[in-house]
Parts: C-alpha cells; structure tokens; sequence
C-alpha cells in the first residue's frame, strides 16, 4: 500500500560502514629514521580505516590531516610496548598511538583503570593493524582478480 513504507526504505546505502574507526588516539607525524618529529603531534584524532584507505582526522574541528588510498598505506612497526604503530601513508610516516583513547575512557576508574588502559589499547592496536592488513589483502586480491592473474581455471 501507498504510505506504508518510509521513503528512507528505498534510498540506496550512501556509505559503507569503516572497518575500523577510533577516537580520541594521539597522531604524531615520523622521520625517516623512525623517530618522532620535534613538536607538537595531534590529540584528539579519528583514525578511520575503509576500502577507500586510511583517513587521520582531528576531533576537534573535523579536518583531515592526512588521507590515502588502500594501496599507497604500508605498516612500518608496531612500538615495543604494543599501544602505537608507526604506519607509511604516500612516504610519509605517521605514529598512531592509542594510549590515551583508553585513558580518556578509565580517567573515572583511577589507577587500576590505567593499567586495564593499556591492555585495551594493545587490543585497539591489534585490531587496527589486523583491519590494515585486512585492507591490503583485499585490495591486492581485487587487483589480481581485474587483471587475470590470480584466477582459478
């Protein structure tokens, strides 16, 4: 019947949904020898990982600091600790740090909180680097199955 359904039924999806998307992570921008630049980095930021590619975002006012594709987006190390990873984004390298994602949810909890923080973010952390290689992975595949390489005959 007319008027049964909402028109937003029929509307087609706009947007998939990210593979992995966090908040409130400290982003800092990396030498070539692997060490943190001199000066500020970003907090808070969004890190968003979609088919497209990776996006690292401010909080605050929504801009972007730095976009790339799927393909162009490399995973150089994972720091000692487990909480960062120091990812390759179009050569330029970007330390991902999800310390204080976690702290900002256990600031009520106090000390224990803090310790169960840095557990949580080597799980955010692992979660992230796997939703990454994830992305390379179907990236790679999608390329081999368009160019004939890769096929089963």
């Amino acid at each position: 019947m007319p008027g049964q359904y909402p028109f937003s039924a029929y509307a087609a999806p706009t947007r998939k949904a990210p593979g992995f998307s966090q908040g409130y992570c400290s982003v800092a921008p990396g030498t070539a020898s692997g060490h943190l630049k001199k000066g500020a980095g970003y907090w808070p930021c969004r890190v968003e990982i979609s088919d497209t590619g990776v996006t690292l975002a401010t909080q605050a006012r929504n801009q972007t600091i730095d976009t790339a594709p799927a393909g162009s987006v490399s995973l150089s190390w994972v720091r000692r600790i487990g909480t960062g990873t120091v990812i390759m984004m179009d050569g330029r390298l970007w330390a991902i740090d999800f310390t204080r994602a976690c702290q900002h949810d256990q600031t009520r909890r106090g000390l224990p909180g803090l310790f169960q923080g840095v557990r949580r973010a080597r799980i955010l952390n692992r979660a992230f680097t796997s939703a990454l290689q994830a992305t390379a992975v179907n990236r790679t595949a999608a390329g081999r199955n368009r160019t004939g390489a890769g096929r089963i005959r």
